[in-house]
């Protein structure tokens, strides 16, 4: 997909888990690479330093590098080991409920960065003002949009599902209203087909690191 990256997110709770437990993983692996190395039983060393590369690469993928951003022209879902890219032309509805989901004319885009809650709503802090969104939802009003939240509660009151469909709702109502756009015949505006890309090159180095603890443990 082309265009400049205008918002990006990824899940505070989801990084930290990964990159504490990379830390701790590591940092116990390697102590037993050099434990390995002193005592002469390279063989094992080396497997143990395998056995830390190949869940570093399996963390990264699964907790590091899952994220959301909304470009000029759609939305990049990336996912553990794939990547969703959703026009805006193709989108029919964003949902937030479980988790974030792109709804498309032929199939959803799940995220796997930005989860919900079946029972979410914003965190009541205090009433900022008479409009909440809180009270507005109570009165049976629409959905907060992004500008009332962030003058009213902030996003840390709402779920990351509900902050990345805030914004995608913002960049795709943008999209929707541009000039060219609106100059633009109907038939002129070709709606865009979704993509999957696969990340190959991560399952081929989890693979390669797999088979080279296999076999390095197999000959111990």
């Amino acid at each position: 997909m082309a265009g400049d990256v205008r918002w990006k997110y990824r899940s505070g709770s989801l990084l930290g888990v990964g990159l504490v437990g990379i830390g701790l993983l590591d940092a116990l692996l390697l102590w037993s690479v050099q434990d390995g190395l002193r005592a002469g039983r390279t063989g094992a060393a080396l497997v143990d330093l395998l056995w830390a590369a190949a869940i570093t690469a399996l963390t990264v993928e699964v907790f590091v590098r899952p994220r959301v951003e909304t470009r000029d022209d759609g939305v990049v879902l990336v996912n553990p080991y794939r990547t969703a890219v959703v026009p805006w032309g193709a989108l029919q509805r964003v949902d937030a409920e479980l988790s974030l989901e792109l709804v498309t004319p032929a199939q959803r885009f799940t995220s796997w960065a930005a989860t919900g809650s079946r029972n979410a709503r914003p965190r009541r802090r205090r009433r900022w003002t008479e409009d909440d969104p809180d009270l507005a939802r109570d009165q049976g009003a629409p959905p907060p949009n992004l500008a009332e939240v962030l003058r009213t509660k902030g996003l840390a009151s709402i779920t990351g599902a509900m902050q990345c469909k805030l914004f995608i709702d913002e960049a795709w109502q943008a999209w929707r209203t541009a000039p060219a756009r609106e100059a633009a015949e109907p038939g002129d505006v070709a709606p865009g087909v979704p993509a999957v890309r696969w990340h190959w090159r991560s399952f081929a180095l989890l693979g390669v690191l797999a088979v080279a603890v296999a076999v390095g443990s197999a000959s111990l």
